[in-house]
């Protein structure tokens, strides 16, 4: 095995309609992950947001992802494993999907593995059990394929990805909230009505249709309004404010990145995203929220950093 880093960007996922298959790659930083041999599993982490990363081997995505192919793979090895923790976690930005990502890729390389981002989408999201609950792919599937990506599950974790245009950009307003992801989930409804469905498939159609043809203005239009958003949007005091004042200031469309509390609006025009940014910074001050905004643009895809 050799010692190796490899990092892997934010990502926001859902999208509107898109609960757990579409996600997209945001430049909004990225965590680092290194790997390399030694006489027993260890995991260290540093960074700013160190502290909010279990650093238990057994409990960690980015370990319990590589435990996951090693497995599969029928390696042995012991490893160790360092983790730049650079993105803030419960911010619904693809905080722990970051992490595995970075460790699958990382760890594939450092033992020459001929596996595709596709294959890695499956150990990656099995780290995501250890932070969520449960095996969703999205945000690591978009971590490490870059762009925007579109998951569904056969007899496992399947994706795809789609380029996006680098002049789109992607206003992001985080509150001063922590909201885990476990917990966001618990407020999804088991069972929507028929016209929710509809309503649904026809909006994340209209998404990829709006990839396809380089349409900001159809793509903002139809991450908005999903059922999973309705559903979250009273955990984030301020929601529908912040929505409002975003569009007022020119939003193409706005929605809940991922599991919240970020919120994320869409323009194609730069000095107008730092306009939807100042408003929606507005928007959570008028109800006693602190806030950040970030505008951003598409991310790349998982990279190795280096090798020794």
């Amino acid at each position: 095995m050799k010692t190796t880093r490899a990092m892997a960007s934010t990502s926001v996922a859902n999208l509107g309609h898109g609960y757990d298959s579409l996600a997209l790659a945001v430049d909004l930083g990225a965590d680092v992950v290194s790997v390399g041999p030694a006489d027993r599993d260890m995991l260290t982490v540093s960074g700013p947001h160190a502290a909010s990363a279990p650093d238990d081997f057994a409990g960690n995505t980015a370990t319990v992802a590589i435990a996951a192919l090693r497995d599969a793979q029928n390696l042995r090895d012991p490893v160790a494993v360092h983790i730049e923790k650079n993105i803030r976690s419960g911010s619904g930005t693809g905080s722990s999907a970051a992490s595995a990502a970075a460790a699958v890729f990382a760890y594939a390389a450092a033992n020459d593995l001929p596996l595709s981002r596709e294959d890695l989408t499956r150990f990656a999201a099995e780290g995501e059990r250890a932070s969520a609950g449960t095996a969703h792919p999205d945000n690591v599937a978009a971590a490490l394929f870059g762009g925007f990506t579109i998951c569904w599950q056969d007899s496992y974790p399947r994706a795809v990805a789609l380029p996006v245009p680098q002049h789109w950009r992607f206003v992001l307003a985080r509150p001063d909230q922590v909201l885990k992801t476990e917990a966001s989930r618990g407020v999804v409804p088991k069972q929507v009505p028929i016209s929710d469905h509809v309503a649904g498939c026809a909006g994340t159609a209209r998404i990829v249709a709006a990839l396809t043809r380089n349409d900001v203005r159809m793509f903002g239009e139809a991450i908005q309004g999903g059922l999973v958003d309705r559903a979250r949007a009273g955990l984030i005091p301020g929601f529908d404010r912040v929505r409002d004042y975003a569009h007022n200031a020119g939003a193409l469309g706005v929605c809940l990145a991922g599991s919240g509390p970020t919120i994320m609006a869409v323009s194609a025009d730069a000095s107008v995203a730092e306009a939807i940014g100042n408003a929606m910074r507005d928007a959570f001050a008028s109800v006693a929220v602190n806030s950040e905004t970030f505008v951003t643009a598409v991310a790349p895809g998982a990279r190795i950093l280096g090798e020794e």
